[in-house]
């Protein structure tokens, strides 16, 4: 598996904003900032208020992250919240297709399916979807995956 990633930046407001294109696993993400931070998973689990087993289950794919982390791991790494939701999520996406033979299929059926669901779904509410935040929870249950 190759461990790459497409870094871009923004410049807004004298800010700069980086964001990242994964081309590896949530946890491997996690593992490659703890390393190039010079933190041991000790130092890191603390910051995220985990203990260190379950960060390294974490980084080894063992276990899914908590989204409920996101805003320390962003705040300690100093990253885009949004883009981290979102490379979560479509981590979650793929990770509910991938074992299926025509996953890619399924992927593209699905982004047809989510064109729609925005087309109708916008149409009939008044409150526009900002970030990566659920619509609502009738709204949600009805995009679960």
């Amino acid at each position: 598996m190759t461990r790459e990633s497409f870094n871009y930046k923004f410049v807004i407001s004298g800010q700069v904003l980086k964001f990242q294109n994964m081309k590896e696993t949530f946890g491997q993400y996690i593992r490659r900032l703890r390393k190039e931070n010079n933190l041991t998973l000790t130092q890191l689990a603390a910051k995220l208020e985990l203990d260190s087993a379950n960060l390294s289950k974490i980084e080894n794919g063992k276990r899914d992250f908590d989204e409920k982390k996101i805003d320390l791991l962003c705040s300690v790494f100093k990253l885009d919240k949004t883009q981290v939701e979102k490379e979560l999520i479509s981590e979650k996406v793929v990770k509910s297709v991938y074992n299926y033979n025509e996953s890619e299929e399924i992927l593209t059926l699905a982004e047809s399916k989510l064109k729609y669901y925005n087309m109708t779904i916008r149409f009939n509410t008044k409150t526009p979807n900002h970030h990566c935040e659920p619509r609502s929870a009738r709204q949600s249950q009805t995009l679960a995956f």
